[in-house]
C-alpha cells in the first residue's frame, strides 16, 4: 500500500517513505502488486468539510480552493485491495487508484451543501497563516494541495477488477447518514 504522488525527491516525509518501500518491493525479485490511493474522502473531504459542515461550523480552505483532486473511498480502496489479489493481471502492477471524478474543495462544500439543504460557511486562509484547531502539518498540505492537481481516470483499472467507484455525493450522503444516526 502506497500513496499517488510518492517520490524520492518530495519534501514530505510520509511521501518519500513510500516511494522508497515501492523502489525496495520493485526490486526485490519478489511479484508485487503496488496499491497508490490518491487522498482518502473520510480523511480530506471529510475532515476538512464534513466535520465543520455537519457541525454548522466555517469550513477553512487553504487558497483559492479550486485545484481538483480525484479523493476516494476507503471502502473502494478495499475493494481494489480484494480484487487484486485474485487477479493475476495485477501482478507486478503499480495501481494509482482515485473516486470516479476529481472535485475542488468548492466542489465538496458544494456537495455538502447539496446534500444539507444548506449553505455551508467558508473562509478562505492564505498559505501559510496560522488557523485555531488546526495542526501546521495539515495546513501545510492543504496549502501544498493548493497547487496541484490529481485528475486521472480510473475507470479503466475500476472495471478490470470489477470496482464500483463510490461518487462523493453518494459518500457524503452515507456518511453525513451515519454521522447523523450517531447524534
Amino acid at each position: 500500500m502506497s500513496v499517488w504522488g510518492a517520490t524520492p525527491e518530495t519534501p514530505v516525509p510520509f511521501m518519500r517513505a513510500k516511494a522508497e518501500n515501492e523502489a525496495h518491493l520493485r526490486s526485490s525479485g519478489l511479484a508485487w502488486t503496488i496499491l497508490a490511493p490518491n487522498a482518502f474522502m473520510e480523511t480530506w473531504p471529510g475532515a476538512i468539510v464534513g466535520g465543520p459542515a455537519a457541525a454548522g461550523r466555517d469550513v477553512v480552505i487553504v487558497g483559492e480552493g479550486k485545484t481538483r483532486h480525484a479523493f476516494i473511498a476507503e471502502h473502494d480502496v478495499a475493494q481494489f485491495a480484494t480484487a487484486a489479489v485474485m487477479n493475476d493481471g495485477a501482478r507486478n502492477r503499480y495501481l494509482a487508484l482515485g473516486g470516479p471524478e476529481a472535485h475542488s474543495w468548492l466542489d465538496v462544500v458544494k456537495t455538502y451543501e447539496a446534500v444539507l439543504a444548506r449553505p455551508v460557511p467558508v473562509r478562505h486562509v492564505a498559505p501559510g497563516d496560522p488557523v485555531e484547531g488546526m495542526p501546521p502539518f495539515l495546513l501545510a498540505l492543504l496549502a501544498g494541495q493548493d497547487t496541484y492537481e490529481s485528475v486521472f481516470d480510473t475507470s479503466t483499472v475500476a472495471s478490470e477488477f470489477g470496482v464500483t467507484q463510490t461518487p462523493l455525493a453518494a459518500w457524503v450522503r452515507a456518511s453525513l447518514g451515519s454521522r447523523m444516526s450517531r447524534v
